[in-house]
């Protein structure tokens, strides 16, 4: 009895799989001018190949002109790819791209409607949105690029700054950590993932 319960732990040991998602390598976002004065917000879904790189890119949410102004911001981005068991694989990765109005006030976006529970879920998908405020005693424009890593619980665990500081890397940050998440599956676990958000602030005029 007692060899039979080792065997069945070695065993299901051996068949829990380890995930490290993919890790933005090279390629920043690009400066952009917005002409249109709405606020956006645009969600990619970008598979990455064993080898690093952008295969190709599905528009799961888009408000234009911000899906083609995202998309063109990430053309030459490079990864390291995600692994399975230690192993490079093809993976995929949820890219947002926040657009703030130049406005001090302005509605709310709501949550983006999530695919049915049967439906798309190898990425993460936001189930409660933050948008930043514009920052006090700021002046001018920037576009802030935060790497948010996400537990199986669908939570924030980590948010980091990858562009160079603009004084707007704080509010950025602190709006990334608000945001929740339905997790990324892999088959029917659970698992850890990795998020880039694009969050662009515009003085308000």
């Amino acid at each position: 009895m007692l060899r039979t319960s080792l065997l069945a732990l070695a065993l299901a040991a051996t068949m829990q799989q380890s995930y490290e998602p993919p890790k933005l390598q090279g390629g920043m976002i690009r400066s952009q001018r917005i002409m249109t004065t709405t606020a956006g917000m645009v969600l990619l879904d970008l598979t990455v190949s064993e080898r690093g790189l952008v295969t190709s890119t599905r528009v799961v949410k888009d408000v234009p002109p911000y899906g083609d102004l995202t998309k063109e911001s990430i053309s030459s981005w490079q990864f390291d790819p995600g692994r399975l068991n230690r192993v490079a694989t093809d993976s995929r990765i949820l890219v947002i791209g926040l657009y703030r109005p130049p406005a001090v006030l302005f509605p709310l976006p709501d949550a983006p409607q999530a695919p049915p529970p049967d439906g798309d879920d190898g990425i993460p998908f936001p189930t409660e949105v933050v948008v930043p405020p514009y920052p006090p005693n700021r002046i001018g424009s920037a576009n802030v690029l935060v790497e948010v890593d996400v537990d199986e619980r669908g939570s924030v665990t980590s948010a980091v700054t990858l562009t160079p500081e603009t004084g707007f890397d704080d509010a950025a940050e602190s709006t990334a950590r608000g945001w929740k998440f339905r997790p990324a599956m892999e088959g029917r676990q659970p698992v850890r993932s990795r998020v880039y958000m694009i969050v662009s602030f515009r003085q308000p005029v």
